[in-house]
Order: C-alpha cells, then sequence, then structure tokens
C-alpha cells in the first residue's frame, strides 16, 4: 500500500470515528419514543433500567439535608446524589394502608403510615437518607370510572357511573446527620429571580438548558428555597427540582436536564423562590420541542459523504497536479 492510499485510509478512519460518537448518538437521541414522559435508561447499582418512572422530583443535596416532602403518584421518584452519583427512589405500589419503595440494588421495601424508613442508598453500610410516609391521600387525577350498562333492544344505556379515586403518598425525605446554615439577623430582605434558555427551540429534553440568576438586594446574606418545575401545555407538571442556598449578592446557577425525556409540545420552566417572611418570587420561560426536520436530519451524513469525495479527489489528483507542475516549471527552467 502506498504512501497514498495510507494516507486516505487514516481520513477516512478517523471521519468514520466522527460520524458514530457525534451524528449517531444524535439520531438515537432524537428518535426515541415519548410513550412514558420521564423515561429512564441509567444504569444504577444492581443494572436496574427506571424505564418506568412517570415524574421526577429532583432534590439537591442542600435541600436533602433540610428534608422535603411531597405527593407523588405511582411511578413517580426521588432524584437524588450521594457522593457524587445519581440515585432513584421510586414509589412503586400504593395500598389503602401501606405503599412499597424501589431503592437501588433491586430492594423493595414496603411501610405504613407514620412509618420510618432510614436507608442506606449507595450500600456502603452507612444510613444516607430518612424517609418517613406522612399520608396516603386520594387523588382524582389518576381516579378510574367505572359504569354499569343494561342492554335493551340493541341499545345500551349507562345506569351508573363510579368515580373509584386513585392514591397519593405524602413522603418526606432528609438526609441523615449533616446540619444546615441558616443566617441569622433581623433585616430586610428582597430578591430577584431571572430564567434564561440557551434555546427556546430543541429536539430532545436533554438538549434543554437554564441560566438561573438569583439577585439580592437585601441588607444581608439570605436562605432561599427554590423550585424548578417543567409545565406541559396541558399544565401538568411533569418535572420539579427543589434546591435551598445562601446568597450574599448575587448566584449563579446553570441547570441542565441531560436525564429527562419529554415528548414534542410547548412547555413552560418555572424557577421561585421562597425567603424572608413568606416572601416569594418567580420568572419563566417558554419553549418547544420540536421534531428534527429532514434537512437536519440529512445534513450530516451529506456533510460527511461531501467530505470524504472532495478528500479522496485530493488525495487521488493532488499528486498528479503538483507533478505536472513542477515538470512544467523543469522544463520551463531548462528552455532558460
Amino acid at each position: 500500500m502506498n504512501v497514498k492510499r495510507k494516507q486516505l485510509l487514516i481520513c477516512l478512519i478517523i471521519l468514520s470515528s466522527f460520524l458514530i460518537f457525534n451524528f449517531i448518538p444524535t439520531i438515537y437521541a432524537q428518535d426515541m419514543s415519548s410513550e412514558s414522559i420521564t423515561g429512564i435508561t441509567e444504569e444504577l447499582d444492581g443494572g436496574l433500567a427506571f424505564d418506568k418512572i412517570q415524574k421526577i422530583y429532583e432534590i439537591s443535596d442542600s435541600s436533602l439535608e433540610k428534608g422535603y416532602s411531597a405527593l407523588l403518584n405511582e411511578k413517580d421518584a426521588f432524584r437524588i446524589k450521594i457522593r457524587e452519583r445519581n440515585y432513584y427512589i421510586i414509589v412503586w405500589n400504593i395500598t389503602d394502608n401501606e405503599v412499597g419503595i424501589v431503592f437501588p440494588g433491586e430492594r423493595q421495601l414496603i411501610f405504613e403510615v407514620d412509618g420510618i424508613i432510614l436507608a442506606d442508598i449507595d450500600q456502603d453500610h452507612k444510613l444516607d437518607v430518612e424517609l418517613e410516609l406522612k399520608s396516603i391521600e386520594d387523588s382524582y387525577e389518576n381516579a378510574k370510572v367505572v359504569a354499569s350498562v343494561e342492554l335493551e333492544n340493541e341499545t345500551a344505556t349507562i345506569r351508573d357511573t363510579e368515580y373509584i379515586p386513585g392514591r397519593k403518598v405524602n413522603l418526606f425525605i432528609k438526609k441523615i446527620v449533616k446540619k444546615e446554615f441558616i443566617p441569622s439577623g433581623d433585616y430586610f430582605e428582597l430578591f430577584d429571580v431571572t430564567v434564561r434558555l440557551a434555546e427556546k427551540e430543541i429536539y430532545t429534553a436533554r438538549e434543554l438548558g437554564a441560566f438561573i440568576i438569583f439577585e439580592n438586594f437585601g441588607e444581608g446574606p439570605s436562605k432561599i428555597d427554590i423550585v424548578y418545575s417543567i409545565i406541559n401545555e396541558r399544565g401538568e407538571e411533569v418535572y420539579r427540582g427543589v434546591d435551598s442556598k445562601v446568597v450574599q449578592t448575587e448566584d449563579r446557577v446553570v441547570k441542565n436536564f441531560n436525564f429527562l425525556e419529554l415528548p414534542l409540545g410547548k412547555y413552560v420552566l418555572r424557577a421561585e423562590i421562597f425567603y424572608g417572611k413568606n416572601q416569594t418570587g418567580e420568572s419563566e420561560q417558554d419553549f418547544e420541542i420540536i421534531e428534527v426536520s429532514l434537512f437536519s436530519r440529512l445534513s450530516m451524513p451529506l456533510l460527511f459523504i461531501s467530505t470524504i469525495i472532495i478528500l479522496f479527489i485530493v488525495v487521488r489528483y493532488g499528486g498528479k497536479i503538483s507533478k505536472k507542475t513542477r515538470d512544467i516549471r523543469i522544463a520551463k527552467e531548462g528552455i532558460k
């Protein structure tokens, strides 16, 4: 194999690698099924794929230290971080008196109202979080409709209709051991929050990126509680994240959602803050997840093919052109 062919082969290998590691994953992400609102394929201890999760409550480390309570439906989950690794705690089955919880590592626990679980999430033989089941409540958001039908003379008449409510659990979660810092002092507090999106039109929720600015106009440092939420076109909250922080004058947060999957449609990303004496503030931005256009799908492979063709032409004929130019120059010098 001559030098030119070796060079061409090396270039082809480099471009092929670029295509495989950059283009193919993008197309795969754009073509993923949207049947589950927040399908998770992140593997945890035990090799579980959490592809049945319906809604995620993302809890920051600072909020986990303080403790957080939420109403969860079946298949909803807390997303927490323990020693720089993300874990999911899923509400799996709700009955009248108890609830089943799925932990990483294929571990399942069942406990009743007012029951408390101390859990070793990362299985390092140290307790990480405390879970308390505060209550089990009826929910008509996911109620089932049961109707009795009477058939007479080839017609059907609905006689009785009954709505059987679903269930929600009020679940409290708190990190064990650590203490939180709360600023002391009696002074004027005033905050503002601003949400800015990197892009308002995206192809998947994994591309969603937000820049959150917290500005403190008060007289001293203040502790704020933050709630991030994503609302779909039907007004349903499909994601919730909580955080808390102490802000002196200004703080900026880059918020990424590279673990979410959402179907095509219009959404609102909202940030709400709670501070001081029942003071609040909020900011929101609209965004839309759109279908990938045919041009976008074809642009990368066309660019790849064009580059290969140009490279082939340069390698194939570049040497001949260079040789011909050199021969002409030599001939001219000979005439002189």
